[in-house]
């Protein structure tokens, strides 16, 4: 469970290494670069401290400004049972609760973000949907399910937590190239903070392969994307396969 300072912020225990929870009061002083930068840091950092239960309420409150709070209800009462993975939306609806604003006017792709977060949500909800009109068919079966989460296995927690912090961090990596624009992507360090160990990463780290190189793929088909772009991602291909395949 994080730790929170009066003023609303999360304590950063180990700020010497992951800096302070970023704040947006100045994000129109920002070149785009250092605005992504803060972006990508912002989701580091709420990975390492934070998890969905302490991102809960910004994820739902800011639910609340963009659907009826009917649907918003629905999803907090049995958002437990679903298997949509929030927790990213969550980082990304702190970072708009503290002040990010959902578009950038020169930062096209930043607003893909929001896509994302509205995607989670719509997915999360018609989970949810499901378990109240069964909730409301059959009310007396209700005390006879088990609402005890299942424990998941080392593999599967890897899983998760891969394609919770790895798979946005190469996510945004990938549209920043398909812009034509410079942006490093280590994903040895991306491991390293989010605390997932590189030898246990191989199943995990395919589905990084599939998705970024399918991604570029796709572009390259649409004619989106640049020769150097293409070269990226092989690029990319051979640094994951030489770094947890051999």
């Amino acid at each position: 469970m994080a730790r929170v300072k009066r003023d609303g912020t999360f304590y950063a225990d180990d700020a010497k290494h992951t800096g302070n929870e970023p704040n947006w009061y100045d994000w129109e002083k920002l070149s785009t670069v250092e605005f992504d930068r803060k972006f990508r840091n912002g989701l580091n950092f709420y990975a390492y401290y934070c998890t969905f239960e302490d991102l809960k309420k910004d994820f739902l409150s800011f639910a609340e400004l963009h659907y009826d709070k009917g649907d918003v209800r629905i999803v907090r009462k049995h958002y437990k049972r679903c298997k949509t993975l929030l927790t990213t939306a969550a980082k990304i609806a702190r970072m708009y609760n503290q002040g990010m604003p959902i578009e950038h006017p020169k930062l096209m792709s930043h607003k893909n973000y929001f896509l994302y977060f509205k995607q989670a949500f719509n997915d999360a909800f018609s989970e949810c949907k499901i378990y109240e009109l069964w909730e409301k068919s059959n009310p007396a079966d209700i005390t006879n399910v088990d609402l005890k989460p299942k424990r998941k296995s080392p593999m599967e927690l890897l899983k998760i937590k891969i394609s919770e912090n790895i798979l946005t961090e190469v996510d945004a990596t990938v549209d920043v190239w398909i812009g034509h624009k410079k942006a490093d992507l280590n994903i040895m360090d991306l491991l390293g903070q989010n605390n997932i160990p590189a030898n246990g990463a191989v199943s995990p780290a395919s589905r990084c392969v599939y998705f970024a190189s399918s991604k570029v793929s796709a572009n390259i088909g649409a004619g989106n994307t640049s020769p150097k772009v293409s070269i990226l991602a092989i690029i990319l291909f051979f640094i994951f396969k030489s770094k947890f395949f051999f």
